[in-house]
């Protein structure tokens, strides 16, 4: 028994909240107490450690949502995050490609990504630049590789996701504002990090002590684990419903068959040659002389 793997990451900021909340609630099926079998030190500390960050969490999501254009700037921060890791994860895929040309090209595409390191983690400003530079970088690279690749149609939509950030971040009516989305999305990855090292402690624990002191907690937290994900796949079955259908490709038209191969025409059988008559055979008959041949003579009148 342990805590199933689960990246908080797919999960909205709100939902991603509401989990978190919901794991320290829980907390108290956990051994904290020194006198309590299970109990240890470090779990004692991993679990104040992700109270205090879902705290902090919390508090400034708080602030954010009374902020003008916040929610927004938020929902645009997270589009972009998505399609940053979606391109990253199709370069990956591609290094192997059976088509060693793309293979290549795909590797090339990845040492611009690894040069610009994890986007997650950082403020809104320290990501929009590197962003930008990672994109510029991306688009430099050799256009007719990057569309055999299928990289291109990632890169546009990275690119205009991009764009819409820092369109609507700039619409944001103070710094005081843009510098409140940068805080949720710190705080939002230090309660993830908690939260995440909460996990490892307790199945760390379960191999060494047994399943015991820590089985109620696993079942709740397997449990909402298997409804977060069963909600995440039914929002990705709705989006992909509203995608419009690929036209279908037309069937091939049926080859024609070989006409038959006409008959050869008979060859004509050859006349007979004739045989010369056979020695002492029937002679042949002479030819009839007048009169003989049944017919009255001719007379003449007299004078």
């Amino acid at each position: 028994m342990k805590i199933d793997v689960f990246n908080v990451n797919s999960l909205r900021a709100e939902d991603d909240f509401g989990y978190l909340g919901f794991v320290k609630r829980k907390l108290t099926l956990l051994p904290l107490t020194d006198s309590a079998a299970g109990y240890t030190v470090g779990l004692k500390e991993a679990a104040n450690k992700f109270t205090a960050a879902v705290d902090e969490f919390d508090d400034v999501l708080e602030k954010a949502k009374s902020l003008p254009s916040t929610k927004e700037a938020t929902k645009k921060d997270e589009e972009r995050d998505k399609a940053w890791a979606v391109m990253r994860a199709y370069v990956r895929v591609s290094k192997g490609h059976p088509n060693a040309e793309i293979a290549n090209f795909a590797l090339k595409a990845e040492e611009i990504f690894l040069r610009y390191g994890d986007m997650m983690p950082l403020a809104h400003q320290e990501e929009t630049a590197r962003m930008h530079n990672l994109v510029q970088d991306l688009k430099a690279l050799d256009t007719t590789k990057m569309n055999q690749a299928g990289f291109t149609p990632f890169l546009t939509d990275l690119e205009q996701k991009a764009t819409a950030y820092v369109t609507i971040s700039d619409t944001q009516s103070s710094e005081h504002g843009r510098r409140m989305v940068g805080i949720v999305k710190v705080k939002r990855a230090e309660a993830d990090t908690a939260y995440r090292r909460l996990v490892e402690t307790v199945n760390a624990l379960i191999i060494v002590n047994g399943e015991t002191a820590y089985k109620e907690f696993v079942l709740d937290m397997n449990g909402r684990i298997d409804q977060n994900k069963t909600m995440l796949a039914s929002r990705r079955t709705v989006a992909d419903k509203k995608k419009p259908a690929d036209p279908k490709t037309p069937k091939d038209p049926k080859t024609p068959k070989d006409p038959k191969t006409p008959d050869q025409p008979k060859e004509p059988k050859q006349p007979e040659t004739p045989q010369p008559p056979k020695p002492g055979g029937e002679k042949p008959k002479d030819p009839k002389k007048p009169g003989d041949d049944g017919n009255p003579d001719i007379t003449l009148p007299e004078e």
